[in-house]
């Protein structure tokens, strides 16, 4: 499957060259390492993106994860950069399909660029043959079994699910493995609306009594052209 996926990616960055990103987990990880506590505002030590904190699901974690997956695309570490370059992933924009990634401002952007269920939800459905931007599942856990922290790399987007009612309720980025800890803490996270780096999965699910369900899935590329 994964030999089959990657020529299939090939193909699509071939057939269309500079306009196929692809993503790379480093930088990613960097960014929101870099700017996980970085104020919001115009001024040119902070970050031009909106803070979306009042938002009631999603909201400024995963704007802060769509943040880093363009950095982790176009591998910048700069929030006034990756700002400056949002257009070039707005395919979606003319799109007219309810899945939708992409950001102008406050009042032109795609519901999964801030709101953590719908870019679960878009993680999904956006096909490799789809424009937009793509990813692959990689693991979860349920009430009865646990996910395979072995299959996390760096990079990865975390969606928890608070209270098991298959709503994804925060996104947070994969920016650590340390192989030398116990269980899912040895999966490091970084994330807003707390502005927290370096936290083990193991102790958010902790914090939310192990009644919290997980789902992790890899950005892959993002690419204008498709379906």
């Amino acid at each position: 499957m994964k030999t089959a996926c990657f020529a299939l990616l090939m193909t699509f960055s071939a057939a269309f060259g500079d306009d196929f990103r692809s993503y790379s987990g480093s930088y990613a990880a960097a960014y929101a390492q870099r700017n996980y506590d970085t104020n919001y505002g115009s001024r040119p030590h902070q970050n031009p993106f909106g803070d979306f904190d009042g938002e009631v699901i999603g909201g400024n974690c995963t704007n802060f994860v769509s943040q880093c997956l363009i950095a982790g695309f176009i591998r910048s570490v700069d929030p006034h950069t990756v700002y400056a370059r949002r257009y070039d992933f707005d395919i979606d924009d003319s799109s007219t399909s309810i899945y939708q990634w992409y950001f102008h401002h406050y009042g032109d952007r795609g519901p999964a660029f801030t709101g953590a269920n719908k870019m679960y939800e878009y993680a999904g459905y956006n096909r490799i043959s789809y424009k937009g931007l793509h990813f692959e599942y990689v693991t979860n856990d349920t009430k009865y079994d646990y996910l395979d922290v072995t299959k996390v790399r760096v990079g990865d987007v975390v969606f928890a699910d608070w209270n098991g009612d298959k709503v994804m309720d925060h996104a947070m980025l994969v920016t650590g493995y340390n192989s030398r800890a116990q269980g899912y803490n040895k999966i490091r996270l970084t994330y807003q609306s707390e502005n927290t780096s370096g936290r083990g999965l193991g102790d958010v699910n902790r914090e939310y009594r192990y009644k919290a369900l997980f789902h992790v899935y890899r950005p892959l590329n993002y690419n204008p052209n498709g379906l």
